[in-house]
């Protein structure tokens, strides 16, 4: 059961008692294996309306508590329906401003499947404590099913000072919209609380993308943007523990800035290699784990060639032809080089954890590809030395040099603004000098 320790318990629908006005603490607890998400909406005084939710959900913000409306949510528990004891907690430092504050919660899976729930199954109660300890509970015990309840009210309209009544009203959602201050500020999308979070974390990224876009002088310029990533047995912790989603995430980000789609394309290497399709907006979250990992087995070689074979074909159809060989060594590929392509330049990013089995014919292909528009910025993660990509970024032999290397030890650590400052380091020169060369 829900700990209940309140001085005063309003048991009864319409019960009231007066509380400070002064700083307060509202908390929502309960036990049921279900995620409440805690929420206020207000009026104040001089006719402002607003609503403090988790900014999970569209539209929502956690509040203030050092200028109007001197309230603010603690981050969303998300517990993830868990049983147990749960709690979300709001504090308010000033209440003066405010004439009504409606104290209300949903259980958002239910709310967006339009599902009628009965709250009294969920043994929740809203407490409301004192800076001094003194407490006041309202548990929510109503049967009544519905999508949302509002569980208690604090009015603060009356001159003998703010009291805390028992609500208890539970209603849908078009009712909750009509009759609560802001509440049609709520915006149940069909998106999670997490994939609502994980967009606007995207559109921070975007905000950081444009910003090194333009410090790097590419306002404008349009690329067909494209990730190869590592899919060889030592990548097993970096995709368990989400970081090539979050690498794909930021990486999305940056090619957003260069293509109308908004899209990138997403190729694997290990022994063998794929083209998985193309990550965007509409699909980014859980792109990862819905996308690569239940389809692609980790594999036991690290192989660059082939996925690189694959990327200049689908680009460049027919460009790339085999035959001729690298030095004269055995077979390779050979392109035999045109006038004048007509379509974008390609920026290739490709992430790896180690160097290759095939050095050989890399060589061979990066430099056949330099008679192509496109370049190729190799990122390695981990602390393993890379010898051979730092010899691929300084090799001789081709028509202009289209590729460049960086290494970064853990990528979750380097600032978004300074791996997208890395990620275009020499793309820009590389541009200037591939359009000299009528590449494009």
């Amino acid at each position: 059961m829900a700990d209940l320790k309140a001085k005063v318990v309003l048991k009864a629908k319409g019960q009231e008692a007066f509380i400070p006005l002064k700083q307060m603490m509202v908390s929502l607890k309960w036990t049921a294996a279900v995620d409440l998400d805690l929420m206020a909406f207000y009026k104040a005084k001089d006719g402002r309306i607003g609503g403090i939710f988790s900014s999970r959900y569209a539209g929502g913000t956690m509040g203030n508590l050092n200028s109007f409306p001197f309230i603010q949510l603690s981050e969303d528990a998300g517990v993830g329906a868990k049983g147990g004891q749960n709690e979300e907690i709001l504090r308010v430092t000033k209440l003066d401003d405010i004439a009504e504050l409606y104290i209300c919660t949903i259980n958002f899976t239910d709310a967006v499947q339009k599902r009628n729930i009965a709250f009294n199954t969920y043994d929740a109660h809203v407490m409301v404590m004192d800076d001094k300890g003194e407490s006041v509970a309202v548990p929510l015990d109503s049967s009544q099913p519905g999508t949302v309840a509002i569980i208690a009210k604090i009015d603060n309209s009356g001159f003998m000072g703010a009291k805390l009544i028992n609500e208890n009203r539970i209603v849908d959602m078009a009712t909750f919209q009509s009759t609560i201050p802001a509440a049609n500020t709520l915006n149940l999308s069909s998106k999670s609380p997490e994939e609502i979070k994980a967009d606007n974390h995207l559109f921070e990224l975007k905000k950081k993308a444009t910003l090194a876009v333009k410090n790097a002088g590419l306002e404008g310029q349009k690329a067909v943007i494209s990730m190869a990533l590592d899919i060889s047995g030592s990548m097993q912790d970096t995709f368990k523990k989400g970081v090539v989603q979050r690498v794909c995430e930021r990486l999305l980000a940056l090619g957003t800035r260069f293509n109308d789609k908004g899209s990138v394309d997403i190729f694997l290497f290990g022994e063998k290699h794929y083209e998985v399709g193309v990550l965007k907006e509409a699909n980014f979250y859980g792109f990862v784990d819905r996308e690569i990992i239940p389809r692609y087995p980790l594999e036991y070689e690290t192989n660059y060639a082939g996925v690189m074979e694959r990327i200049v074909n689908k680009y460049f159809p027919g460009a790339m032809k085999k035959g001729g060989g690298f030095l004269g060594l055995g077979s390779g590929v050979t392109v035999r080089r045109q006038e004048r392509y007509t379509g974008l330049p390609g920026l290739v990013l490709f992430i790896t954890d180690g160097d290759n089995f095939d050095q050989r014919q890399t060589q061979n292909v990066i430099t056949e590809a330099s008679k192509l528009p496109i370049f190729w910025q190799f990122v390695g993660i981990g602390s393993y030395s890379f010898p051979f990509l730092e010899k691929l970024d300084n090799m001789g032999g081709r028509f202009i040099d289209n590729a460049n290397f960086f290494q970064v030890n853990d990528i979750d650590r380097i600032s978004d603004e300074e791996l997208y400052k890395r990620l275009l380091e020499e793309f820009p020169g590389w541009l200037k000098l591939a359009k000299q060369k009528e590449l494009y």
